[in-house]
């Protein structure tokens, strides 16, 4: 009995010292390296909520196509809801970028007008 009693002591000392030795949340996590871009590459940036005139300026200006997911005829008059690829994606320059936008409302225009002034 004597042995059993000092066996099961030993296992437990051992988880103890064992799960110690395990990633907790008490230990700060090691963050990830953030990817270096190339030359060729940019971030697909945040353009939520900006006009689709705003927006694709911004992707032609980073060397990027751009695509609406609607049928857009004045762009100044949809606004971006996100993006495919997603924003803070890694793409090479020339790659094209789909506009994911809604119709801005009479409401919705009146509101940014007024905010302009």
């Amino acid at each position: 009995m004597n042995k059993f009693v000092g066996t099961i002591s030993l296992v437990a000392a051992s988880l103890f010292v064992l799960t110690g030795c395990t990633s907790s949340g008490d230990a700060e996590a090691t963050p990830s390296p953030t990817p270096t871009l190339t030359a060729s590459q940019v971030r697909v940036p945040d353009l939520t909520d900006l006009d689709g005139r705003t927006a694709a300026a911004k992707l032609s200006d980073m060397g990027l196509e751009y695509d609406f997911s609607e049928s857009v005829w004045t762009s100044k008059n949809w606004k971006v809801t996100g993006t495919d690829p997603a924003t803070d994606t890694i793409v090479e320059k020339g790659t094209n970028v789909i506009l994911i936008v809604t119709k801005i409302t009479p409401s919705e225009k009146a509101t940014e007008e007024a905010e302009d002034e």
